[in-house]
């Protein structure tokens, strides 16, 4: 039975070759038999963008070298800004954000992930697709074009991402108005249309503005808000009224606020327009 076991200090190491290099690196090595076990204490890991990261607590594994196909598992902490981590996603086997709806340029903030990963070392033997799973934990991070037309910026939160679906929990800003996010988007270029998400909380009446324009001119106060979306339907949006004004000089009526009240409508997000419909007061 073969053992060769060591510790490393400032080692250069590259698992596969499309994947960058992890430079500065500690750990220890351990080859048992036909077991390879690499554990990383810390490292640094140098991106093409110029960025880095720092991964520590980090496991390579080779269950069997003799086996075919030759497969491999990885399983890293890392953390540093959050384009360098999402650029880091982004290499083969894991490819994070081939499907993701911005780049990892476009994101500012700093993040905490953990990546693990099972995949193939030789191609030639054939291996099944990679397996891999990212868990990113999120700090005031902003991401720079608008998502389905709304600015994201002071997001924080845990998100999590397979090679079937992203899944995200978390506050953020959207369009400079505080919400709790929910969102789960498949990744399947083919289920796009199945996106899922909700987002909750208070705003002004500056704020109804810019979610509504139409309701602008009726609205005053504060207003607890929840909007919904399920796949390709029209946003529904719930609307908590009992600390707002309401006036609907159209038909003579008014609320003060103090006095109980909601509303639900249906909204559609258009090139310079939103369209609401079947609005209901009760």
């Amino acid at each position: 039975e073969m053992h060769i076991s060591f510790d490393a200090e400032d080692t250069t190491v590259r698992f596969l070759p499309e994947m960058p290099r992890a430079i500065k690196t500690s750990g220890h090595f351990l080859m048992q038999d036909r077991h390879i076990l690499i554990n990383i204490g810390k490292g640094s890991i140098a991106l093409p963008s110029g960025k880095s990261i720092d991964g520590q607590a980090g496991v390579f594994e080779i269950a069997d070298i003799s086996k075919k196909p030759l497969m491999a598992t990885v399983d890293i902490n890392a953390s540093g800004d959050a384009s360098a981590v999402a650029e880091f996603a982004s290499f083969k086997p894991v490819d994070a954000m081939s499907r993701a709806p911005f780049k990892a340029a476009d994101l500012g903030g700093k993040v905490k992930a953990n990546i693990k990963a099972s995949f193939g070392l030789d191609k030639a033997h054939n291996p099944p697709k990679p397996s891999w799973n990212v868990g990113l934990d999120m700090a005031n991070v902003s991401v720079k074009e608008p998502i389905e037309g709304r600015k994201i910026s002071n997001l924080d939160g845990e998100m999590t991402i397979d090679t079937k679906t992203a899944a995200l929990k978390g506050t953020a800003e959207i369009d400079g108005m505080d919400f709790d996010v929910v969102l789960t988007d498949p990744l399947d270029p083919a289920r796009k249309a199945d996106r899922d998400w909700s987002i909750e909380g208070k705003i002004g009446e500056e704020d109804v503005a810019k979610l509504s324009p139409s309701l602008a001119a009726y609205v005053s106060g504060k207003i607890g808000i929840a909007i919904s979306k399920n796949g390709a339907e029209a946003q529904k949006v719930k609307l908590n009224l009992a600390n707002a004004g309401i006036s609907l000089p159209v038909v003579g009526w008014r609320k003060g606020a103090g006095v109980p009240a909601t509303a639900e409508f249906s909204m559609t997000v258009k090139p310079g327009m939103v369209e609401v419909r079947d609005l209901n007061f009760s």
